[in-house]
C-alpha cells in the first residue's frame, strides 16, 4: 500500500496487544433488554428512513413506465 508507515502510525498499532484480552473485555458487556416503546420507536424511525426512499423509486419507476408509453 502507498501509505502503509502513515496508516500504522494513524491506528497507533500496538502489537502487545492479546486477542484473548479484547474478546474477554467484550464478553464482559451487559446486554440490556429493550423498554417497553423500544420497538415502537425503532419500527417509526425505520419507516421514517426507508419510507420516503420506496416512495421516490416507486414514482422514478411509474415516471419511466409513463415516458416510455407503458399506460395505453
Amino acid at each position: 500500500m502507498l501509505f502503509r508507515k502513515r496508516i500504522n502510525e494513524s491506528l497507533d498499532i500496538n502489537e502487545s496487544i492479546d486477542i484473548k484480552d479484547i474478546e474477554k473485555n467484550l464478553g464482559d458487556r451487559e446486554i440490556l433488554p429493550l423498554e417497553k416503546g423500544d420497538l415502537t420507536a425503532m419500527l417509526i424511525a425505520a419507516a421514517i428512513v426507508i419510507g420516503p426512499i420506496v416512495l421516490g423509486l416507486s414514482g422514478l419507476l411509474l415516471l419511466l413506465a409513463w415516458l416510455f408509453g407503458s399506460f395505453g
